[in-house]
């Protein structure tokens, strides 16, 4: 079932989501508990509402960028064994494997002779759906890619 291209819906990433919140909550509460000159001090205006209009923007951009960025992944698993992975514009290829515990290993060096190991854990997989949890630095992701139809 795996063998075939896999288009990202869906991106949880406790750690980004708790960033994405103390964002929101910094905008929200900015200013609220300080006067005009204090404001001009820590945030280089008095003009609260327009600061936070401004952060909002920008947070907002972010959880766009972000959306588009996982819906723009695919996954194609070849039955040679050979993954591609198209993310951000680019392209890029590696071995794929399973481990003994069934976790599905990107082996970039067995492909070009240099790179990382990658090791997703499947998480779930049917017909409709495959979920991979994989940890990148300190951060954990899980990933729900569809049967891509484009």
């Amino acid at each position: 079932m795996l063998e075939r291209t896999w288009r990202a819906d869906v991106l949880n990433n406790p750690q980004m989501d708790e960033m994405m919140m103390n964002g929101q909550l910094f905008i929200d509460t900015v200013g609220t508990h300080t006067d005009a000159g204090t404001n001009v001090i820590l945030y280089g205006t008095s003009n609260i509402d327009s600061l936070k209009k401004g952060l909002q923007l920008q947070l907002d951009s972010v959880k766009v960028m972000q959306q588009s960025t996982v819906q723009q992944t695919v996954f194609t698993f070849r039955k040679d064994g050979v993954a591609i992975l198209q993310f951000n514009g680019n392209t890029d290829s590696s071995k794929w494997y399973f481990d003994d515990q069934g976790a599905i290993i990107l082996d970039e060096m067995k492909e070009k002779g240099v790179g990382d190991k990658i090791k997703m854990e499947i998480v779930s997989l049917s017909d409709t759906a495959l979920k991979l949890n994989f940890q990148e630095n300190e951060t954990n992701s899980v990933v729900t890619f569809h049967p891509d139809t484009k």
